[in-house]
């Protein structure tokens, strides 16, 4: 008989950050976003890293018990990182993911984000790295445009 993993007690679990303010990851106030409202700080090198925040409150993303971060958890996360990259509204087109390693609850992970010219007048495309412990979890790339 498989006896699952037991999740992370609240006092092994990273202490989140406060949540972004809803209007910069486009999410209405009842739909808990994934990043923290502030950056990573200085000196890292790139500007555009966010720390994932993980609530395993959330009814659907964590409807039964777990040992490591939903996939879909780090796809809503990169979408999050996409629009807070660009600054504004978006609307998904297309998403590339490889995942690479599982994401554990108890340690932090960062996403890193970058565009490249658009090759479509009014596409983004958006890459998304993310780490924890210095290995990669996960790259996606998204295409996305303003709804």
């Amino acid at each position: 008989m498989h006896t699952p993993r037991r999740l992370p007690t609240p006092a092994r679990q990273p202490r989140p950050h406060h949540p972004p303010p809803p209007h910069r990851t486009h999410r209405t106030p009842d739909r808990r976003p994934h990043l923290p409202h502030r950056r990573r700080p200085h000196p890292h090198p790139h500007p555009h890293t966010w720390q994932l925040r993980t609530d395993t409150r959330h009814p659907v993303l964590f409807d039964h018990p777990v040992d490591h971060i939903p996939g879909m958890v780090l796809l809503e996360a990169a979408r999050q990182a996409t629009t807070a990259h660009l600054g504004h509204p978006t609307l998904p087109l297309t998403l590339t993911t490889t995942f690479t390693n599982y994401a554990e609850l108890d340690t932090p992970c960062h996403l890193q984000t970058h565009t490249t010219t658009p090759t479509t007048p009014g596409h983004h495309t958006t890459h998304i790295t993310c780490h924890q412990n210095n290995h990669p979890v996960f790259h996606t790339t998204i295409t996305t445009t303003t709804p």
